[in-house]
């Protein structure tokens, strides 16, 4: 097992142990693994070596991933609701 998979592992139990949910752990520790991935590509093989650089850096880049806010919260709902 790599240090990238033994620590998601050591982290997927951890946020069991705190009874987090399911689909929580499936965020959490997928978020993780692409840092992870992140770190890989750029030559960083053990994310324990990770800086506050690289951390900044992945951050810095997510920041035009994430999906537009929605004018009105129920907005969400309603994308879920099937015609009649």
């Amino acid at each position: 097992m790599s240090d990238a998979a033994a620590l998601l592992h050591d982290f997927q139990s951890y946020l069991t142990a705190l009874n987090r949910s399911e689909a929580t752990i499936e965020s959490y520790t997928g978020q993780t693994r692409r840092f992870f991935t992140w770190l890989n590509q750029r030559g960083k093989t053990d994310p324990l070596a990770a800086t506050t650089q690289h951390l900044e850096a992945y951050q810095a880049g997510l920041t035009g991933v994430r999906a537009p806010r929605l004018q009105y919260p129920n907005e969400l709902f309603w994308l879920h609701v099937p015609s009649p």
